[in-house]
């Protein structure tokens, strides 16, 4: 048979598979991004209030895709907060988390996410076609173990193909936008895969350069294979800073700058999506890490209508953006109030993928997520988010609230300083810029303050279960659920109390610690 042209239809269908046409999406599985911002707080987006900060591409994903009401970050902080989301397990397994010596990694620790954990990454090389796995940005789990340049727990070690990015956030060594601390540059660094490439670095020039990363890899898999890019922005957690175009644009200031820098990237990533004929086989997640920094001021986010902030148990800590978009894949353009979690978000991906869960790597490990595939496509709430699902919030290894249904059970509240602005800024004489987890920096609740939150999601007005007998029923519930957790919980060792190993600071050109990429 042949076409008009005189040729043989099988010359043209090859001619069609080896023209370059890398642009159609020939791969029946789904390509996953995964976007996830630093410190964003839950009313920092147009679509979910916000009078003057403008983000009209991620509110096109909202407004296509499903955007939740209630989704729970891993943690209220960063960095069990990411190792939740990748693992889909409460960071306190994983022993990505910390109390003493403080919640998040500096460069020269020891230790990081452990190899025994799956991550998203992982777990897609056991698709039937392994997936091109990918991460820019902000990693916060772990550098090195024996030496300064083996590179032990970063991304390349934990199933990404490679990475480039900063390991940890910037805006504890770097200084201003444009200007670094002489007393810290040397921890102020990008690194691609184990190899520090720029140190130090002028965080305001990162943006743009994440995001040509991704876009490479974006044009070196579309159609080729399925792709996972893990996105992780270093916005708007401060020193605030955006790219230089994008300097003064926002009328909230240079707060408004990131975050209006941050959906300018996604507008972009989108469009290359379309121009490589990708859109109708892409899942798109977004999300932030924990939520608004509150002790900050107005170098800090807003969570709306939530009490609270980044490091708090309150919603405003853990409550934060929620939006899957993939019209393609039958995610249904719509608003739920289905109670969802980023540990949630592992499961959800692989089961779009076709890949087992638990994952066949991870068969020994528990879980806290599930697949929330259903609700995407419109099934009803309680099809997923069964009437006896438990979410646990821990600090460190402090179990400080749990939430079930409308319920919220707070066993320990953080001594807030300024009950106005709900901050904690003073813990024994001594200033602080975050409420700690330290017992002594918390009140204990025996019984737990309850909270209704489809009535009070200030979570100001406290239950009498003695009066209240649905309220009680709850309580009793909760209470159950916390004894037959505390029954099956093996805690994992601490990576993060942990002591600096000086050896173990990455540096480029030693002694001098400096290199330049460019």
């Amino acid at each position: 048979m042949t076409n008009r042209a005189g040729l043989p239809v099988a010359v043209c269908a090859l001619l069609l598979l080896l023209c370059g046409c890398a642009h159609a999406q020939t791969l029946g599985a789904p390509n996953i991004v995964l976007l996830v911002t630093d410190d964003q707080g839950y009313g920092d987006l147009s679509v979910t209030g916000h009078p003057t900060i403008r983000t009209p591409n991620i509110d096109r994903l909202a407004n296509e895709g499903t955007r939740f009401t209630q989704f729970l970050a891993g943690n209220q902080v960063c960095t069990p907060s990411r190792a939740a989301l990748l693992t889909g397990r409460l960071p306190v397994r994983s022993g990505m988390t910390g109390t003493i010596r403080g919640n998040v990694y500096s460069p020269a620790l020891p230790t990081g996410l452990p190899h025994d954990e799956t991550t998203i990454a992982e777990a897609l090389k056991a698709a039937g076609t392994p997936y091109a796995t990918a991460m820019v940005g902000k990693w916060h789990l772990g550098i090195n173990r024996e030496n300064n340049t083996d590179g032990w727990y970063l991304p390349t070690s934990h199933g990404f193909d490679s990475w480039y990015g900063t390991p940890m956030s910037n805006g504890n060594y770097c200084g201003t936008a444009t200007e670094n601390k002489p007393e810290s540059w040397e921890k102020c660094f990008m690194m691609r895969d184990a190899n520090v490439v720029q140190q130090p670095v002028v965080i305001n020039t990162i943006p743009n350069r994440l995001q040509d990363e991704a876009f490479r890899f974006l044009r070196d898999n579309a159609g080729v294979r399925p792709f996972f890019l893990y996105y992780a922005f270093l916005q708007p957690h401060r020193p605030l800073f955006a790219s230089p175009e994008r300097v003064g644009v926002s009328r909230r200031g240079a707060y408004g700058d990131a975050v209006e820098d941050v959906d300018y990237a996604v507008g972009q990533l989108v469009d290359l999506l379309g121009e490589l004929g990708q859109l109708d086989n892409t899942l798109i997640v977004y999300t932030s890490d924990n939520g608004g920094w509150l002790e900050v001021e107005e170098e800090g986010g807003s969570n709306g209508p939530l009490r609270g902030g980044k490091g708090q148990d309150y919603e405003g800590g853990v409550r934060v953006p929620g939006i899957v978009w993939g019209p393609g894949l039958g995610v249904q353009a719509q608003v739920s109030q289905a109670i969802v979690s980023a540990f949630d978000v592992l499961p959800t991906i692989l089961d779009y993928a076709g890949v087992a869960f638990p994952p066949p790597s991870a068969t020994n490990l528990t879980f806290d997520g599930r697949s929330v595939r259903p609700i995407l496509e419109g099934a009803e709430d309680d099809a997923v988010t069964a009437d006896s699902r438990v979410i646990f919030h821990y600090c460190g290894y402090n179990l400080r609230a749990m939430r079930y249904g409308p319920w919220k059970a707070h066993f320990k509240t953080p001594r807030i300083t300024n009950e106005v602005e709900n901050t904690c800024t003073e813990f024994a004489g001594e200033s602080i810029n975050a409420c700690m987890c330290l017992d002594v920096a918390n009140y204990q609740h025996d019984p737990p303050l309850l909270y209704n939150l489809d009535v009070d999601l200030k979570e100001r007005l406290a239950i009498d279960t003695a009066t209240n007998p649905e309220a009680a029923a709850a309580l009793a519930y909760i209470l159950q659920a916390r004894a037959a957790h505390e029954a099956e919980l093996v805690p994992g060792a601490t990576q993060v109390d942990r002591l600096p190993v000086p050896e173990l600071q990455p540096c480029c050109n030693p002694p001098t610690c400096r290199c330049e990429e460019f």
